[in-house]
């Protein structure tokens, strides 16, 4: 049942827990009800019987675990009336697997979960052991780990995540990961790999030639080649044919290759190691280089130095009714497979994920993943953030996922994610039927798509924001469908802006092309627009506006923002004569490209009824303040009265939804912070979005920080409230939104406390926690 992994004395465990049969316990712990699960027993082992024996010596409510003990072991102790796990704050280095583990219902699931107030991290990283370093020009140092120390695929110094070293430079502490600019561009003579050419694809640079007399060959080369395809290769026969080329094996498939659109890097390699926060690992000798950050000594007591040696920390298979809570996984992360109703709930996950590339492997790399024959697998308020690769996927087996209020920062610079030729990846995928992505924040991430969801799904209030910003991949959009999950997916409520990519789009060409999708209700601008191929579909009350980068689009929206395609390209036939284009504002809209006369666009082969488009959008006259967010109609106006647009129904609600995940304290501010808005537009409420688990927020507005006046409470849904007069030209203003998040429905402004009524607190989101509403300002001129 336990077996002790003696590599490192960090490690704590090696567990897994294998209970093979359900667990149904009620209130009553008597011993007629334990003798009848034994006796109910199919099969009779030593294992269930130790089990069952570890049950009856821990029927007790809950079982706190401390720092230091094994989560298996807080796992089985807890197993009775209560089945709450509850890890004490620390680090837990534990490699956990749940097989076979039931909880009564959905309604009382096995609980694990970890202080509500302080961290509880769940670590996949060791403190690299070693007997000092070395270095010849105090830049980059040189350590032999011992023998038995496990390989390390990451590593963070102080807490800095190193980047591997690589060439061109860039690091991740300041973001320049992410741009493609540090890439390098292919010249004339590279090629994918052919039957003539044994497999092998070529890579040719001039710029490569600085490593000309030195053996690059064993180097990863990342190799974005397939437009949005991004496979990796090692470096074979460096220069032998020429200055500045090298070969790689090609496995990938068959892919679209264009030369001046193909970039790549390589790094993995010593003759990259030049820049700090750098570092190289050569297993073959287990010798660690690192070129630490500027004015750090790795042979200072007080530098911290820790390497990733685990992938999944928890793995839970063929289980069901389990909440994981609270918990901190930092640089390793979690795998469901086969499982239902399994809840991860206000998790934190930083550097989850990360490619084996430094140890010469070039498979994919393992991400936070749900498998197999999986149902009801929910992630509710979690934070992700510096994953390499994929954050979130849900497999093809993977039905009814459930992805709500969860923010996606900083993930995948290098976009590689695939092994052969595919439709895609994205930040979060789910090729399950029937998903739900809701209330989800996806900022800076790195790959060419946000959100990718299977069939029969459901995407709404997410707000997306700078997807594939640096360019590191081609085509892409922050909510992307291939042509089967467009059937009757429901597109709603989404703000993507601010993008080099589309923001939302269908696609498909004919004959194979996506039906009876429904995209309405969306905002979408200063990005590439909103793109619809296929029929049958309803584009309805959108707003789009402000292109912001036509040179990275696909050749088909000659400048549009909303592009519902008539004819694709060359392929024959006319899409979209069934797509209905109902009450849409948008500044260019047409049919897309006409390839034989590229200055003008192609006109609607689909039903067009009460639109602004091109000349009759007219932005200042038609909506209230669409720079600060305000996409209300302005009344009396031609969006107004013929209700066009997203936000036709404000005044009879009184909610303005505002997309993305609801933070800890009220946020997103409208008119922004710090901004400056004119008095002229018919501005009359402050809008904010909730906070997360509160039922009412107060008010407070003024001239000063110390003249604030209250301006009343708000009962959630509703989120606005009306401004007291008329505002005041070149004037600054105050405002604020205090939220009331007790238990009891009591007007109790959140504080700062660790407990209640000297108990320990067992929900932050819920209870009195630690909030202090930030105060906002605009300027009127």
């Amino acid at each position: 049942l336990v077996e002790y992994n003696s590599n490192t004395s960090r490690y704590l465990n090696f567990v897994n827990i294998n209970a093979e049969f359900k667990w149904h316990w009620n209130e009553s712990r008597t011993f007629n009800k334990i003798a009848k699960i034994i006796l109910d027993m199919s099969l009779v082992s030593v294992r269930k019987i130790i089990f069952c024996i570890l049950l009856i010596l821990a029927l007790f409510d809950g079982v706190i675990c401390t720092d230091g003990q094994s989560i298996t072991k807080c796992i089985w102790n807890s197993l009775g009336k209560d089945n709450q796990c509850i890890l004490n704050a620390g680090q837990y280095n534990d490699v956990t697997k749940i097989n076979n583990l039931h909880g009564p219902s959905s309604s009382r699931p096995i609980v694990i979960k970890g202080d509500s107030l302080k961290k509880t991290v769940i670590s996949g990283v060791m403190e690299v052991k070693h007997n000092g370093w070395q270095t010849d020009d105090g830049r980059i140092y040189k350590t032999k780990l011992p023998e038995d120390h496990p390989d390390i695929w990451q590593l963070f110094i102080n807490d800095v995540m190193m980047t591997n070293a690589r060439w061109p430079n860039s690091k991740w502490s300041d973001k320049s990961i992410f741009h493609g600019k540090f890439w390098s561009k292919m010249d004339k003579g590279s090629s994918p790999g052919r039957v003539k050419t044994g497999g092998y694809g070529k890579v040719v640079d001039s710029d490569l030639s600085q490593f000309d007399g030195k053996d690059l060959d064993g180097a990863m080369a990342i190799l974005n080649i397939g437009s949005f395809n991004t496979f990796v290769g090692k470096v074979e026969d460096y220069g032998r044919e020429g200055n500045g080329s090298f070969k790689f094996k090609d496995t990938f498939g068959k892919y679209h290759f264009k030369v001046k659109r193909c970039r790549y890097f390589l790094e993995d390699h010593i003759a990259f190691l030049d820049q700090p926060e750098e570092w190289f690992y050569e297993r073959s000798t287990n010798t660690l280089y690192v070129y630490p950050q500027e004015g750090v000594d790795l042979n200072n007591k007080d530098t911290t130095i820790f390497g990733k040696i685990t992938t999944y920390s928890l793995t839970i298979e063929k289980s069901s009714n389990i909440l994981i809570q609270n918990l901190e996984f930092f640089a390793t992360t979690l795998y469901i497979v086969d499982s239902f109703n399994i809840t991860v709930d206000s998790c934190s996950f930083k550097f989850p994920s990360y490619s084996k590339r430094m140890l010469g492997d070039t498979s994919l790399i393992q991400w936070t993943k749900v498998d197999g024959e999986s149902h009801n697998v929910k992630f509710i308020n979690n934070e992700f953030y510096g994953s390499d690769g994929c954050v979130l996927q849900g497999g093809k087996g993977a039905k009814d996922m459930v992805i709500e209020n969860n923010r996606f920062e900083f993930n995948d610079w290098s976009g590689a994610n695939m092994e052969r030729m595919m439709g895609g990846m994205s930040t979060v995928k789910t090729d399950g039927e029937g998903s739900i992505m809701r209330m989800n924040t996806l900022n800076n991430n790195g790959a060419n798509v946000g959100l990718r969801p299977g069939t029969n799904s459901i995407v709404t209030m997410n707000r997306i924001t700078r997807q594939c910003f640096g360019v590191i991949q081609n085509d892409g959009a922050g909510i992307q469908l291939q042509r089967k999950p467009q059937y009757y997916a429901q597109i709603t409520h989404n703000w993507v802006f601010d993008s080099p990519k589309y923001g939302i789009r269908f696609d498909g060409q004919l004959p194979k092309i996506g039906t009876n999708g429904n995209m309405s209700y969306n905002v979408v601008w200063r990005c590439n627009g909103m793109m619809v191929k296929g029929d049958y579909h309803n584009v309805t009350n959108n707003l789009a506006f402000h292109k912001r980068n036509a040179q990275d689009s696909d050749g088909q929206g000659t400048g549009c923002m909303l592009c519902v395609i008539s004819k694709l390209r060359q392929f024959p036939g006319i899409m979209n004569n069934h797509t209905e284009v109902c009450n849409n504002a948008a500044d260019v809209a047409n049919g897309g490209v006409n390839v034989k006369d590229r200055k003008n666009p192609l006109p609607f082969s689909a039903v067009l009824r009460n639109n602004l488009f091109n000349d009759d959008f007219i932005a200042n006259d038609n909506f209230i303040d669409i720079q600060n967010f305000d996409f209300r109609p302005v009344p009396l106006s031609e969006a107004a009265t013929k209700r066009i647009g997203p936000y036709n129904d404000v005044n009879e609600t009184n909610v303005y939804w505002i997309p993305g995940r609801e933070e800890k304290t009220p946020s997103f501010p409208i008119p922004p912070h710090k901004s400056q808005i004119d008095i002229r537009n018919p501005r009359d409420s402050l809008i904010w979005k909730n906070a997360y688990g509160c039922h009412k927020h107060r008010v407070f507005f003024g001239e000063s920080r110390e003249t604030m006046i209250k301006l009343g409470d708000v009962e959630k849904p509703r989120n606005m409230i009306e401004l007291p007069s008329q505002l005041k030209n070149n004037l600054v203003y105050y405002w604020k939104v205090e939220p009331f998040c007790n238990d009891n429905g009591d007007l109790t402004v959140a504080r700062k406390r660790e407990s209640v009524n000297g108990d320990r607190v067992s929900n932050d989101w819920t209870r009195t926690r630690t909030i202090e509403s930030q105060i906002w300002t605009f300027k009127t001129n």
